[in-house]
């Protein structure tokens, strides 16, 4: 047990907590618990990794003399990267077991991560550089959160080899076999927005990016990812996140030419409220002037939210834009605000429902939170460095 404390709630009783608990034979007498290999599953994962264990099923014909069912591993299932500059090895794949007798034949595929470190590192280092960045991309991914099934730590090669079972809060202990879902298939807003199998770049340069883009400052990351981990919160919620996520995004990325106006403005004001002294404007209109003009210089959501607009594949904006699911809300914004392009509809409908002045149904705003998502992926996928063409194909839901 790591960090374990023991309190004493009774006379010699004694209850322990550890932030991690890990079984195995010989499991403690690995030098300062630092483990060279881990093993793992994230939900989902089959769905991510987007390949089949299988390549190919032979069925026998109804007439056929000698029924033979065989089945064709798929190679391209099993996937090897190595970072040889920082000693990192990921393999993902597929493990089976087969049932073979002559009451039984079948296979069952699990779909399971093994990382390897040339150093070895302590559980904490594999969680936070590796285990927890690849959860939030498998998150991000397949647009909903993913968790840890299980994680097994190995020390050692050959007969020398001590492993271990994890148990901690957020290891779930649920392994599972990889299944064939007909709706990933056939239903595009199931699809992951990237698979493993067809990275642009390897896994370790998006962890490392994913690792950065963490810990920078820009605040787009921590409210989308908040927003992302949020089990099923209503519309209304989920679009006002999302919206502050995509405000925030723009401020960061314009900070410097945001700071560099704002001092412009100010020096500007001064000048002003000056020359109105000068002119011999009253005592009190003057505190009146400076009162209640504001110091900050006038801003709005709509000019956010319209270079992120611009950024969209044109075909990808055109179908937001033209969705007819928006039709109802459309029309009320138009009738209440006037307000006739898609970005003032964004920042009408943020102020309606933050304010509390007008709420819908969730089934109309469905719709609208479709539509601040698409512009939070396109975002995430452009920080973690995947070229315009995959973004679009992503957004396209190809």
């Amino acid at each position: 047990m790591i960090d374990a404390v023991l309190s004493e709630w009774f006379p010699e009783r004694y209850q322990g907590f550890g932030r991690w608990a890990i079984v195995g034979l010989e499991i403690a007498s690995v030098p300062g618990d630092r483990y060279g290999h881990v093993s793992f599953q994230i939900s989902d994962a089959d769905l991510w990794f987007g390949v089949a264990p299988i390549a190919k099923l032979n069925w026998p014909k109804p007439k056929s003399a000698t029924k033979t069912y065989s089945a064709t591993l798929n190679r391209a299932a099993n996937r090897v990267w190595r970072d040889s500059r920082n000693g990192i090895t990921v393999d993902f794949g597929y493990p089976h077991a087969y049932g073979l007798n002559f009451y039984r034949f079948g296979l069952t595929f699990a779909p399971v991560f093994d990382l390897t470190s040339r150093e070895p590192l302590t559980l904490d280092q594999w969680r936070d550089q590796w285990i927890a960045p690849l959860i939030d991309l498998a998150s991000i991914a397949t647009k909903r959160p993913q968790t840890l099934s299980w994680l097994n730590v190995h020390h050692g090669a050959g007969r020398a080899r001590v492993s271990g079972t994890v148990f901690a809060w957020g290891v779930h202990q649920s392994p599972y076999a990889a299944h064939y879902d007909n709706e990933w298939r056939l239903n595009s807003e199931l699809r992951p927005l990237f698979r493993l199998a067809q990275l642009p770049v390897t896994p370790m340069r998006l962890v490392r990016n994913w690792r950065g883009l963490q810990a920078s400052d820009d605040p787009f990351v921590e409210l989308y990812r908040a927003a992302l981990f949020q089990p099923d919160p209503p519309p209304r919620a989920r679009y006002l996140h999302l919206i502050q996520a995509l405000e925030a995004r723009h401020a960061y990325a314009n900070r410097i030419a945001d700071t560099s106006a704002q001092s412009a403005f100010e020096a500007r004001r001064e000048q002003v409220v000056e020359a109105a002294a000068k002119a011999g404007l009253a005592t009190s209109d003057l505190r009146f002037l400076k009162d209640e003009w504001s110091r900050r210089r006038s801003d709005s959501l709509e000019r956010r939210l319209l270079p992120l607009l611009n950024e969209l594949p044109p075909q990808v904006r055109q179908k937001i834009e033209s969705d007819s699911r928006l039709d109802a809300i459309r029309q009320q914004l138009i009738a209440d605000e006037g307000a006739t392009t898609f970005q003032a509809q964004l920042r009408v409908l943020r102020n309606q429902l933050s304010h509390g002045d007008r709420n819908y149904p969730d089934y109309d705003l469905a719709p609208w939170v479709a539509a601040v998502e698409t512009l939070c992926w396109a975002q995430v996928l452009a920080l973690l460095g995947f070229p315009s063409s995959d973004i679009e194909k992503a957004l396209r839901q190809e």
